[in-house]
């Protein structure tokens, strides 16, 4: 960042040299194209050039900052005023004197006509440098905003990570709350279980991306926790094609939800079930199909599983806006999700 700073720095401090350089060898170019004999312009304009160099960084560096970007406009506006009189006061008497060195002219008056003439180039100058002025001030504005959206999607990414991981957790502690009345041991065997899936979410908490195998490996543990709570007459699919030396990197606990909603809404106490949990890798990414039975949820039940999903569609947008697609359908019985994402 340093260094890209300091490469715009420089790269706007020779755009300054080129064009004063071009402003200052006004002369030797056409329609002038002046000779030696034709040397007294050339000073005249060396001089009257400078003077409007200084009025232009007095501006540049002392009066739009202090005045004008203050909205002091009436001391911005008598400042430049007086700047402006008394520069084309010293560039006439300068050329009078010059003048009068040149002829041997002992009386030398200041014309007023002439006086306005020199205002026009400081007039023009303090047009140019309040629109290089505005136009910084403008892109610095620009670059702020984008500093603060930036803050503000990096804060609410992690803020719905904060959430998820909640989630995550009271659901796994009712599946175990489930199984003890079932199995001591199994319940046992789920908390070591649960135990190694929360010290993942602890160590991908802050991270932006993970590998896709771990992320892989986290979700297997997962669906093996929640088979300890299932009647044997459910049945449960899963299907992982990701190579386990794949480059990939994915944002962690993206399918957990889907995941955790599949077995929510997709087991019946009562009746037959099925979940199918298909994660595949692809040439650009991951495809991913996640199916259960479903069965219409009544008015008064929960929509704790809602409120996941919107997280998890507020996570894309923020992480893989334009680059995933995330669609729902009931068919043949079966509730089915299915996410792609494209990784590269």
């Amino acid at each position: 960042m340093k260094d890209l700073f300091n490469r715009k720095k420089h790269t706007f401090f020779l755009l300054h040299i080129l064009c004063w350089g071009i402003v200052f060898c006004g002369p030797f170019f056409p329609p002038n194209n002046i000779s030696s004999s034709e040397s007294s312009f050339a000073i005249k304009y060396f001089v009257k050039m400078g003077m409007v160099f200084c009025f232009f960084y007095l501006n540049y560096f002392v009066l739009i900052d202090k005045f004008l970007f203050n909205k002091k406009f009436s001391k911005f506006i008598v400042s430049n005023l007086l700047l402006i009189t008394l520069f084309a006061t010293l560039t006439q008497i300068f050329f009078k004197l010059f003048d009068s060195c040149r002829q041997s002219v002992e009386y030398i008056s200041l014309d007023f006509g002439i006086l306005l003439q020199n205002f026009i180039p400081f007039l023009t100058a303090l047009a140019f440098v309040l629109c290089a002025k505005l136009l910084l001030k403008w892109l610095h504005t620009e670059r702020e905003k984008n500093k603060i959206s930036n803050l503000k999607s990096e804060c609410e990414l992690k803020n719905l990570r904060n959430q998820l991981n909640p989630h995550f957790l009271i659901n796994s502690l009712n599946s175990i709350y489930a199984l003890i009345c079932l199995s001591q041991k199994q319940a046992q065997q789920a908390l070591i279980s649960l135990s190694n899936l929360l010290r993942y979410t602890l160590s991908v908490n802050n991270c932006e991306s993970v590998p896709l195998r771990n992320e892989i490996a986290f979700l297997k543990d997962y669906i093996d926790l929640m088979r300890l709570r299932q009647r044997k007459d459910v049945i449960i699919n899963t299907r992982f094609e990701v190579s386990e030396m794949t480059s990939f990197n994915i944002a962690p606990m993206l399918h957990i939800n889907l995941i955790e909603n599949a077995f929510k809404h997709g087991v019946s106490p009562d009746k037959q079930s099925r979940i199918d949990i298909c994660i595949k890798e692809t040439d650009n990414g991951i495809t991913s199909t996640i199916s259960n039975t479903f069965f219409p949820q009544k008015s008064n039940e929960t929509k704790e599983g809602g409120v996941g999903l919107d997280l998890l569609l507020k996570r894309l947008e923020a992480q893989y806006k334009d680059k995933y697609e995330y669609n729902v359908y009931i068919k043949d019985g079966f509730y089915t999700v299915t996410l792609d994402i494209i990784l590269q």
